[in-house]
């Protein structure tokens, strides 16, 4: 079991980590940049790809958010605040494209070299959201993290 120090350490480099890209996305000319890499972790419920999102989100270069296209009117418990403010859940269900290209996948701090979020098989199934499968699927920059349970009896 981790001691109480190095949870409040991982705690901080996290609440770090978080308001860095809060400056980050206010000052984009000075210290963003938003030539990392995207990626998606693709697969089904119980098949491990919470586990993979947590140990991507815990490397200090890494960015990796939840179930973002999950529910139309919630978000994830995966999904930091600015993510989940009245603006963008008003953004992504109207805009859904220009939420990702602009929020998810907007400026970065230069240490973030990659940033993604999962996205189940039966996640954008609304109408509204039916074209983010289109404009992932046809952008060149996406990386798709595929998770597979080799055994589906053993969730």
């Amino acid at each position: 079991m981790p001691s109480k120090t190095s949870r409040a350490v991982r705690l901080a480099r996290r609440l770090g980590g978080h308001y860095a890209r809060l400056a980050a996305r206010r000052l984009p000319s000075i210290s963003a940049r938003d030539d990392f890499t995207r990626f998606l972790i693709v697969g089904k419920g119980r098949s491990g790809t919470n586990f993979l999102r947590l140990l991507l989100d815990d490397h200090p270069g890494v960015v990796a958010y939840g179930e973002l296209f999950r529910d139309y009117d919630r978000a994830d418990g995966g999904i930091p605040m600015p993510l989940q403010s009245e603006r963008a859940r008003r953004q992504k269900r109207v805009d859904p494209i220009g939420f990702i290209d602009d929020v998810v996948f907007g400026p970065m701090p230069r240490r973030v070299a990659a940033v993604g979020f999962k996205l189940f098989h039966y996640h954008a199934r609304q109408p509204e959201w039916e074209v983010v499968w289109d404009h992932l699927g046809t952008d060149p920059r996406v990386r798709v993290l595929l998770v597979v349970r080799r055994n589906d009896l053993a969730t």
